[in-house]
């Protein structure tokens, strides 16, 4: 089964984290104001998005202050299918901060829903952190994460093995412009990585530098203009991404685009797999603010740092 995996760390002590994730008044703060949850094991919670038209309720199955809590999703018409999952948030100090490792197991198939899922709880576990470092998150009703609600693809997407990171979002800007930012080297350093070298061309290499150390080189495997951009990682990089292929794939709707991302053909869901699936939700997120806001938030930025 398909499981959904992310990893970040936030400037907070582990206890302040499990306050936040534990009780409904620490919810309202980053994921919805519409937050009941009966902190004890068997208690139960209600979640509602979309002025009520969404609703999810969970069975509290674990609570050890302040490193594990788990729930068990008993109803819900989220996309993806959530009833049966469970959802699981463990907690590790790291030097006065919180290292929080997410999952969320047991869907019955990666579809596209799934893929809305994956990048939904990025969005929101970022909301988390920016509540617990800033003061202030962005729950669903302070600022409505759209994908979740209205980017949906007409066409079916493939279903995938467990060992991809899948995203989707809607993205308000023509294809072209979207593909244009996915393949200018120029533009491709506005959203992901600043200094982007090399050629976007069939055959050709891209060369990311996180540093001057750290190189990510790309090999450009396929361009479909306005449709599709796939890339195999070199030998030159990371080590978990060898043997790895990552895909961009747009479909028109309306006024706008569909994403749908793929990483695909790793080798586990150990290593840096969580990790960069929370990466690639920001970055992608990044991608978003470029084209429909004019600004991107590149590497480092105040999620994803050196």
């Amino acid at each position: 089964m398909p499981d959904i995996l992310h990893l970040l760390t936030i400037k907070a002590s582990p206890e302040r984290v499990y306050q936040a994730l534990s009780t409904a008044e620490g919810i309202r703060n980053w994921w919805t104001r519409e937050a009941e949850l009966e902190p004890r094991i068997g208690g139960k919670g209600e979640f509602r998005f979309y002025e009520g038209k969404g609703v999810t309720e969970v069975r509290v199955d674990a609570l050890e202050p302040p490193v594990r809590l788990g729930w068990t999703v008993t109803a819900s018409n989220a996309p993806g299918g959530w009833e049966g999952t469970t959802i699981t948030f463990d907690l590790a100090s790291k030097e006065g901060d919180t290292v929080l490792s997410f999952a969320q197991r047991g869907f019955k198939q990666a579809d596209e829903g799934y893929a809305l899922v994956t990048t939904g709880w990025a969005y929101y576990l970022v909301s988390l952190q920016q509540y617990l470092e800033r003061g202030k998150g962005t729950p669903q009703q302070d600022k409505d994460f759209a994908i979740l609600a209205a980017s949906r693809a007409d066409e079916p997407r493939p279903r995938q093995a467990a060992e991809e990171i899948r995203h989707e979002l809607a993205i308000k800007a023509p294809p072209a412009a979207l593909y244009e930012a996915l393949t200018d080297v120029k533009k491709l350093g506005q959203w992901w990585i600043p200094d982007t070298r090399g050629e976007s061309k069939t055959g050709k290499t891209l060369e990311f530098w996180f540093g001057e150390q750290s190189c990510q080189a790309m090999q450009v495997a396929s361009l479909e203009a306005d449709r599709l951009v796939r890339w195999k990682p070199a030998e030159k990089g990371m080590s978990d991404w060898r043997g790895t292929e990552i895909e961009f794939a747009i479909s028109p709707k309306n006024d706008g685009s569909i994403l749908h991302f793929r990483h695909s053909k790793w080798r586990d869901s150990e290593g840096c797999f969580a990790y960069c699936s929370l990466s690639w939700a920001v970055f992608l997120l990044s991608l978003k603010d470029l084209l429909e806001k004019g600004r991107g938030h590149p590497f480092p930025n105040e999620w994803i740092g050196q």
